[in-house]
Order: structure tokens, then C-alpha cells, then sequence
């Protein structure tokens, strides 16, 4: 029996070591797991609050809006715009813009109604005479010259824009 202690010492002791790592393993692969799922979850109430955030801001410029019967200029847009406070309230923002819907045919006064506002003409573009609305942007804020040219584009000659749009005109 002397002869096999040491066999046996040894066998024990490897054994008991390979049980201790393994739950030390699972220990860390479980705390991993933890944290992991923590933060997924923190990053998606980011997201959460983020979106209700900029859903505030659309239902305050519908507000807006609503309460002028749509008859709102371009100061008392750029106005509202500078009182959100952009830069602390939505970071990463661009802007907010208000398309106007129209019919093609009908461009002209709209595109006299963007005279008047900025002091330039904007042509309505691109051109076409296929779609039934025509839904150019006639206010955007911020106005800086990476975004100026967003006036007057009409964002129903895109595809996935002119999905959405019609989708936002049938809910409400």
C-alpha cells in the first residue's frame, strides 16, 4: 500500500486540481456572461431612450405645426429649432426639416414660397412627372452649406422615402 501513496497522492491531487479550474472556468465564463448581458442590456435602453427622445422631437414639431395650421415661416421655424437646443438635448443630430406635399404641376408656388423664405430660388428637384405627390423640403434647420442643398429636394423620388411617406399619409 506505501508503494501505490504516492500514485494515489498524485491522482487525488490532480483530480481535485482539474475541478478547481474547472469550476474557476465556469466561474469566469459565467461572469462573462453577466457583464456581457449587462451591458447589452444598457446599450439597448440607450437606444430605447434615444429613440423616444427623437420621437419627442417629432411630435413637438407636429405639435408646432398643428397649432399654426401648417402656416409656419422660416424664422418662426429656425426660432422653435434654436429653443430645442440641439446640440445638448440630440447630439448627433443633423436637422429637422418639414417637407411640403404637393401635386405635380403645383411646384411653382412652392418654389416661390422657398424664394420668399430664403432669399434664393430652389428649384424643386429631380424632375419628374411620374409620381402623384411631389414632397420637397421647404424648411430645414440648421441651414449650413452642408445641408443647404437639401432645399428643395423632393424626397418622394426616392423609393424607400416615398414608402415611408405614403405609409405616414395612410395612418393619419
Amino acid at each position: 500500500m506505501k508503494k501505490f501513496f504516492p500514485i494515489v497522492a498524485f491522482i487525488a491531487v490532480a483530480l481535485i486540481s482539474l475541478t478547481m479550474a474547472g469550476f474557476a472556468y465556469f466561474a469566469t465564463q459565467e461572469a462573462a456572461r453577466i457583464k456581457f448581458e449587462a451591458t447589452a442590456d444598457d446599450a439597448l435602453n440607450r437606444i430605447d431612450s434615444r429613440i423616444d427622445l427623437h420621437l419627442s422631437l417629432l411630435r413637438s414639431t407636429h405639435a408646432l405645426f398643428e397649432a399654426r395650421n401648417g402656416g409656419i415661416s422660416r424664422g418662426e421655424f429656425k426660432a422653435f429649432f434654436n429653443a430645442l437646443d440641439i446640440g445638448d438635448n440630440f447630439a448627433g443630430l443633423r436637422g429637422i426639416g418639414f417637407l411640403r406635399l404637393t401635386r405635380p404641376g403645383d411646384e411653382a408656388a412652392v418654389e416661390r414660397a422657398i424664394l420668399h423664405d430664403y432669399g434664393a430660388s430652389h428649384a424643386i428637384y429631380p424632375a419628374t412627372t411620374t409620381l402623384p405627390w411631389r414632397t420637397p423640403i421647404t424648411l430645414f434647420e440648421p441651414l449650413d452649406p452642408s445641408n443647404q442643398s437639401s432645399i428643395g429636394y423632393d424626397m418622394f423620388t426616392e423609393p424607400v422615402r416615398r414608402e415611408a411617406i405614403e405609409k405616414a399619409m395612410s395612418d393619419s
